[in-house]
C-alpha cells in the first residue's frame, strides 16, 4: 500500500487560492445581479408604476412576474403566458382592456403552471388567459428546476396530481438554483468579461425609462418587450441563416424528442381543465416559428415529431371547446419569412395579422 505523504495534497492546495478567486470575482462582480435580492421587487415596482426598464440582463423573470402580480392593486382582464416567443404580445393586441404579459424567457409547462397559482393564490386571476404553448411542454428531457417550486407543487395538489419528489426538487426547493451560478465557470466568464466595467462602476444595471427609443431591450409595463435595434435591423440574410442553423443544430427543448410523454399530457389536461372550473376563460395562440426552420425540423424524422405535438394539442383544446389561434406551421398562418425576427420569434404585426382571420390559421 502506498504510503501518503503531504506533497500529494500540493495540487489541491495551489488549487485553494484559485477557487477563492473564482468565487470572489463572481461575488464581487455579480454582472446578473444574481445576489442583489432586491432587484426584482424594484423592477416590478418600475414596471408597476408606469415605467418602461431597460439593462434587465440575466434578472430572475419569474420573481419579477410573482412580485408584479403581488403588487397589483387589481386583477387584469387579460393575463398572457408563454415563453419569449409571446412577449411582444401588448395592449395593442387588446384595446381598452387591462392587459397583463407573464410570458418568461425559455418557459416551461411548470413556469406557465406555477405562475398560473400565483394568480390563483393572490386572487388575480384574470377574465380571460391567452396561453402560448412551445413544442418542447412534452418533451421529458426539457424538464428545467428554474421555475416557481412551491406554487408548482401547490398547483399539482389542486390538480390531484402526486409526482415523485427527487434529491434535486428538494434542493432547489430549499435553495434558489441561481445561486448555484456563483459556481458556475460560464458565469465565471461573464464576469471578467464585466471585470473593467466593475472596476469603473459602470456595469449596465436595470433602470427605469420614460421613453422607449432605446436601443436597448425594454420591458414596457405591460409586461411585453421592445427587442433591441441589433435584433430588429438584422438584414434578411441574417435571419435566414439563423433560422436554418437553428433547426440543424440540435434545436434547445427538442434534443431527444421521442414522444409525448404521458405524465406531462395528464398534467397538461387537467390545468387546462383547472383553469375552466375558475371561471378563466381561454383562448390559444400557436405562435409560429420561421417557415425554413419548421421544413427543415418537419423533414426529419428526429423532430418531425413536432407536427404530432400540434395535432395532439388540438385535439385537447377542441374536446375542451378552447379556441385555437394560428399554428407552428408559418403557411397555414399565411406568414412568410420577412415575418420573423429570427428562426422562432415572430414579429407583432405578424401575429396580429393572423389572429384578425376568424379561425387564425388558412383553411
Amino acid at each position: 500500500m502506498k504510503r501518503f505523504i503531504p506533497k500529494d495534497l500540493l495540487p489541491i492546495i495551489l488549487l485553494v487560492p484559485f477557487f477563492l478567486f473564482f468565487i470572489a470575482i463572481n461575488v464581487f462582480i455579480d454582472p446578473s445581479g444574481l445576489l442583489r435580492k432586491k432587484q426584482e421587487k424594484q423592477i416590478a415596482q418600475w414596471l408597476n408604476d408606469g415605467f418602461g426598464v431597460i439593462n434587465a440582463i440575466n434578472v430572475d423573470y419569474r420573481k419579477i412576474v410573482k412580485e408584479r402580480i403581488a403588487l397589483l392593486e387589481k386583477k387584469p382582464d387579460i393575463i398572457v403566458m408563454g415563453s419569449s416567443r409571446a412577449m411582444i404580445i401588448d395592449s395593442s393586441f387588446f384595446p381598452d382592456r387591462h392587459l397583463l404579459n407573464c410570458s418568461l424567457p425559455s418557459a416551461n409547462l411548470e413556469d406557465i403552471i406555477a405562475n398560473y397559482q400565483v394568480l390563483y393564490e393572490t386572487n388575480k386571476l384574470p377574465e380571460k388567459l391567452i396561453l402560448c404553448p412551445d413544442l418542447h411542454y412534452f418533451n421529458a428531457y426539457a424538464k428545467s428546476n428554474f421555475h416557481l417550486f412551491q406554487e408548482y407543487e401547490n398547483a399539482l395538489q389542486r390538480m390531484k396530481i402526486v409526482q415523485n419528489i427527487t434529491l434535486t426538487d428538494l434542493i432547489v426547493k430549499w435553495i434558489d438554483p441561481r445561486y448555484f451560478q456563483i459556481l458556475s465557470p460560464g458565469y465565471f466568464q461573464e464576469s471578467i468579461r464585466f471585470f473593467p466595467a466593475w472596476v469603473v462602476g459602470k456595469i449596465p444595471r436595470p433602470q427605469p425609462i420614460e421613453y422607449y427609443e432605446t436601443e436597448e431591450k425594454v420591458i414596457r409595463p405591460d409586461g411585453s418587450i421592445i427587442y433591441e435595434s441589433s435584433r430588429r435591423q438584422r438584414t434578411q440574410q441574417e435571419i435566414e441563416l439563423k433560422a436554418e442553423r437553428y433547426a440543424f443544430k440540435h434545436p434547445e427543448g427538442l434534443v431527444n424528442y421521442r414522444y409525448i410523454d404521458p405524465t406531462r399530457e395528464l398534467i397538461f389536461e387537467k390545468f387546462l381543465k383547472m383553469i375552466k372550473e375558475d371561471g378563466v376563460e381561454v383562448k390559444i395562440i400557436f405562435i409560429p416559428i420561421h417557415p425554413r426552420s419548421y421544413e427543415i425540423l418537419a423533414q426529419n424524422k428526429i423532430y418531425k415529431i413536432i407536427i404530432d405535438v400540434e395535432k395532439y394539442m388540438r385535439d385537447v383544446f377542441n374536446s375542451l371547446d378552447i379556441p385555437v389561434y394560428g399554428s407552428y406551421d408559418a403557411t397555414q398562418c399565411n406568414c412568410v419569412s420577412t415575418d420573423f425576427y429570427d428562426a422562432v420569434h415572430a414579429k407583432p404585426e405578424a401575429i396580429k395579422r393572423f389572429l384578425s382571420t376568424s379561425t387564425g390559421i388558412k383553411r
